[in-house]
């Protein structure tokens, strides 16, 4: 139950973080394109739908609070699975979409209860390889290549 209750906030919140990075870094789209739009929108709605979930998760525990019987059970993975969310939403503009990605990836699955380290670090770094393909060589759309020295292994990385 605590479960519905929290999500909807993290939603929020990092949808709120993701729309403020946004529309501060406007400076890299071209004059006149409407390249942000789609991606504003959809942040909006989905700040808007995190607050009815909120809601309706709010009215349904509100209820169950009233059945003295049911005891209220915080599941460890759900809050472990949202902390290393949010560290990696926010380290994602510090140390670069190449380097924080496969360490969000392994940290989540180990997470997920996956216990194979060796599988977990290919199908992190083939993960990365497929989205480095399709955004930067397909797409031609930019990924965070992170700050000072995290930058330029970026860098390293693609060129």
């Amino acid at each position: 139950m605590i479960v519905e209750i929290v999500a909807p906030i993290v939603i929020f919140i990092s949808s709120f973080y993701l729309l403020a990075f946004q529309i501060l870094n406007t400076e890299t789209v071209v004059e006149g394109s409407n390249s942000l739009f789609v991606p504003s929108i959809c942040l909006i709605l989905l700040m808007i739908l995190s607050v009815f979930l909120e809601i309706k998760a709010l009215i349904t525990f509100k209820r169950k609070l009233e059945d003295k019987n049911k005891k209220i059970i915080i599941p460890k993975k759900f809050f472990l699975s949202a902390l290393v969310s949010i560290i990696y939403i926010v380290s994602i503009n510090i140390l670069g979409y190449f380097i924080a990605t496969p360490i969000f990836y392994i940290f989540f699955s180990r997470i997920l209860g996956y216990k194979n380290l060796k599988i977990s670090i290919i199908s992190s770094i083939t993960i990365t390889i497929v989205v480095y393909f399709l955004f930067i060589k397909i797409l031609y759309i930019p990924l965070p290549l992170g700050v000072n020295v995290f930058k330029t292994v970026n860098e390293f990385i693609i060129y």
